[in-house]
């Protein structure tokens, strides 16, 4: 067991470690505490935010992981997109490119250039469904003045909300409706890694894995630290390559659960998982033999989020074929907020456009 895996039990309850769980108390108060320094630095301006040529957009959130910033970029890109010239810019946590510290641009809006090591899966797959060009590096700015010099007008900034150098236009906070405080905890004790008190900055919060009735309870606790109007994102589910009953499920993304509860709501019965960290899938071996035993314990099929399954390799050759789950989002409640945040970003980049810019 991974150290990350051992600290997040620790975070969800799963695991008693009383001494430990004192020492992650402790770290947690350094964390935020370097947090709030760091905001407050960028608050009074004695740390500058650099903007660009463009209309900058921000897709982020409070808590470390799991919101649905790739769904709604996804969302947004594909709105976007049929009127103004969209970038997507991603850090490609665990990818090559991150790795190597350089901005590059993995696709020019007609799929990957590069492979899925290469660039990261998330990217990969925003590569494959959106006609965005997308650029991936850990300088967040490079990659944006990299996307304005090849004429893109708006950009939207994966996980943006704390690289405050890059200054942005309009900010977009998603909110987990399972747990929109991150354990009430900053990390590495919780899961926070913003204070809540910064959704007033927002432009509109995005609530998602939340049904009508608690989406009503929740904004009344979101109002105590934001005006900002707020909307909920549902994600509609479906099942593409066999059908089955019985099934064994595995992913590497950051709430597993949630990908089980997915699976379970289409009506399928699972024998078996296994997950892995974040960004992660699991060696072919082990794959191989996780495919055995669900096969034993009567799984026609094994389960996987699309992420996943772009990681795959293309000659893999398992006991059971591998079903994948399908997610499309739409806004499910506050399409009016959703509509006036859209035509916001429209104007805004309607003055970055090519031909305004060659006015100045």
């Amino acid at each position: 067991m991974s150290l990350e895996t051992y600290i997040l039990d620790i975070i969800e309850g799963k695991r008693k470690a009383p001494g430990f769980a004192r020492l992650l108390s402790f770290a947690a108060l350094g964390f935020r505490s370097l947090i709030a320094c760091r905001n407050k630095l960028y608050d009074k301006k004695i740390c500058k935010s650099h903007p660009v040529e463009a209309c900058v957009v921000s897709i982020g959130n409070i808590v470390s992981g799991g919101t649905g910033k790739t769904p709604l970029i996804h969302l947004l890109a594909k709105t976007l997109g049929s009127t103004e010239k969209v970038a997507i810019v991603t850090r490609g946590f665990r990818s090559g490119i991150e790795k190597l510290g350089k901005s590059v641009e993995i696709s020019k809006g007609s799929g990957p250039i590069m492979n899925v090591e290469e660039c990261g899966d998330e990217p990969y797959w925003l590569a494959l469904y959106t006609s965005a060009s997308i650029w991936v590096g850990s300088d967040k700015l490079q990659s944006a003045k990299n996307a304005v010099e090849n004429g893109s007008n708006i950009l939207l900034i994966d996980d943006g909300m704390q690289h405050r150098r890059l200054h942005r236009d309009v900010e977009i906070v998603l909110l987990d409706g399972a747990d929109p405080w991150g354990k009430g905890a900053f990390l590495p004790r919780g899961l926070l890694r913003d204070s809540p008190k910064r959704l007033s900055i927002a432009d509109l919060i995005v609530v998602t894995n939340i049904d009508s009735k608690g989406f009503d309870e929740l904004k009344k606790q979101i109002a105590s630290y934001s005006k900002s109007p707020v909307v909920r994102m549902q994600r509609n589910y479906s099942l593409s390559g066999v059908a089955v009953d019985k099934v064994g499920v595995f992913c590497g993304i950051a709430k597993p659960h949630h990908f089980a509860s997915a699976v379970i709501s289409l009506g399928k019965t699972i024998v078996d998982s296994l997950f892995s960290l974040d960004h992660m899938i699991p060696s072919m071996p082990a794959l191989q033999s996780f495919a055995f035993t669900c096969k034993e314990k009567g799984a026609s099929a094994l389960v996987c989020t699309e992420k996943d399954f772009v990681k795959l390799p293309k000659d893999l050759s398992l006991s059971l074929p591998i079903a994948v789950l399908k997610m499309d989002i739409e806004i499910a409640d506050g399409k009016e907020d959703w509509k006036k945040c859209i035509e916001k970003i429209q104007l805004k980049g309607k003055t970055f456009s090519k031909s305004s810019r060659n006015e100045k």
